[in-house]
């Protein structure tokens, strides 16, 4: 779960919805969790973004790409 708000009501919002259970979103993205996050963590994680030639916006890397996912 990925978030562009807080992420304590995002994260309270998606347990409420039956998204995500409290044992996903324990631990913090730090500590290699990757189940709930804000949009900047997951940016900064993939190493930011980039246009590819078809102008979509693609992470920098995908290894840490196809792990978070």
């Amino acid at each position: 779960m990925c978030t562009g708000d807080n992420i304590d009501t995002a994260i309270a919002i998606s347990k409420n919805a039956g998204i995500v259970t409290e044992e996903e979103c324990e631990g913090t993205v730090d500590d290699g969790n990757y189940s709930c996050m804000t949009g900047k963590e997951f940016r900064e994680l993939v190493g930011g973004l980039f246009t590819n030639e078809d102008g979509k916006e693609m992470p920098k890397n995908m290894n840490k790409f196809k792990k978070i996912k």
